[in-house]
């Protein structure tokens, strides 16, 4: 009910008071001709009250004339009245006007900046970056650009590894998570190298240290390849830094599980409209047109208004198109369902394998569960590549 009345209000109504001997009848054209009426009171034997729109208030003008009805507007309510007035007395109107426009920019600008989460980057050095991705005080909040400042904040800070943005009113609030860093190895100090996961040797080489391994290792994880000792170190311990390249096959697995029968949204034909009004973060549902659906499909237009609607920000009509679906089973079958699984597991393997790898080989399976519904697909992988890092050796 109140954003009924919000909505006459924006559009502007007036109060009829009709009188005659043929008031049924009048109504009952008014209803056939689908024009909108409401709060219809009556005063007397003879004689009603109702609000209408005043763009349809024309529109009821033949009616009377046919019911040999008198009309007569006893008020008009709605901001298009308000603004007319206000027009008559143009000092106000510029007031008001360069009052609420003074509101509108300061509550668009962005006067505060806050930076939560940081301990090893400064604060400084962030309001750095985001300044030269465009976001500082002063800047209209509609010119931020979230995704843009984001990326350039952590691609100019590499020792960020996540920061999220949110805006309150006038402030804008940056939280970053911090990369945890891993001591540095410097030159000097001795190390080995060691395998950062499992694997098959492939090719070693070694620059500075003793290989412990040869091609065609079976290796594990935290395993030693180089010692970082020369000559006769178990007995002097003549440690060193260890340098040099151990590349091994690495294997990867994954496995997801695939119903033999696949739900689809499909559209039956039958379509519904909902109309809304948005301003600013707030929108207001208008008008809907046709029947509700519990599943649908949408397509969104949006269309900005101008002239006097928009003196108090960006107001938006919104017609939103929705398509009924209802949901359908397919059978896939064993074939259908495998190729299904291999295209998702195509799609995900640079999820699972690393940066500077090289894929050499990948290989599907297929298990069809035992409840006969699901069947497992499979993916393995084989890479090359380069799994030695570097571990600093404590000198007890």
């Amino acid at each position: 009910m109140l954003i009924f009345k919000i909505w006459n209000y924006i559009n502007g109504y007036v109060i009829i008071r009709i009188k005659g001997n043929m008031l049924e009848k009048f109504l009952n054209l008014i209803n056939l001709e689908k024009i909108f009426i409401w709060d219809v009171q009556k005063l007397g034997e003879d004689i009603i009250e109702l609000k209408i729109n005043a763009k349809k208030f024309k529109s009821i003008r033949h009616i009377a004339r046919k019911t040999g009805t008198s009309v007569v507007i006893t008020n008009k309510k709605g901001f298009p009245f308000l603004y007319k007035k206000l027009l008559k007395r143009k000092s106000l109107l510029v007031g008001l006007i360069l009052f609420l426009s003074i509101q509108f920019i300061f509550a668009s600008i962005i006067w505060d900046i806050r930076i939560i989460g940081n301990n090893d980057v400064s604060t400084e050095k962030i309001l750095q970056s985001l300044k030269e991705s465009g976001l500082k005080t002063g800047v209209l909040k509609y010119k931020i650009d979230r995704n843009h400042i984001i990326n350039n904040l952590i691609l100019q800070n590499p020792e960020i590894a996540w920061a999220g943005m949110k805006i309150k009113g006038t402030k804008v609030i940056i939280t970053v998570v911090e990369r945890t860093q891993i001591p540095e190895i410097e030159d000097t100090d001795p190390c080995n190298i060691i395998a950062s996961k499992d694997g098959i040797v492939e090719e070693i080489i070694i620059l500075k240290g003793e290989g412990v391994v040869k091609k065609g290792d079976l290796i594990k994880k935290g395993q030693i390849l180089i010692k970082g000792i020369s000559g006769d170190s178990d007995f002097d311990n003549n440690f060193i830094h260890a340098k040099g390249t151990v590349k091994a096959r690495v294997f990867y697995n994954k496995r997801i599980k695939v119903p033999l029968t696949k739900i689809i949204d499909k559209e039956t034909g039958r379509t519904s409209m909902l109309i809304k009004i948005k301003f600013k973060n707030c929108e207001i549902p208008i008008k809907k047109v046709g029947p509700v659906f519990n599943k649908y499909r949408s397509e969104i237009e949006k269309k900005t208004i101008l002239g006097w609607r928009n003196i108090l920000g960006f107001v938006e009509i919104i017609t939103e198109k929705q398509y009924e679906t209802k949901e359908e089973k397919i059978f896939l079958g064993i074939e259908g369902a495998f190729d299904v699984g291999k295209d998702i597991l195509n799609k995900e393997i640079n999820e699972f394998i690393p940066d500077g790898s090289t894929l050499t080989t990948k290989n599907f399976g297929k298990l069809l569960l035992k409840d006969e519904s699901v069947l497992e697909v499979s993916l393995t992988v084989e890479t090359i590549e380069d799994i030695g890092v570097k571990q600093k050796i404590i000198q007890k």
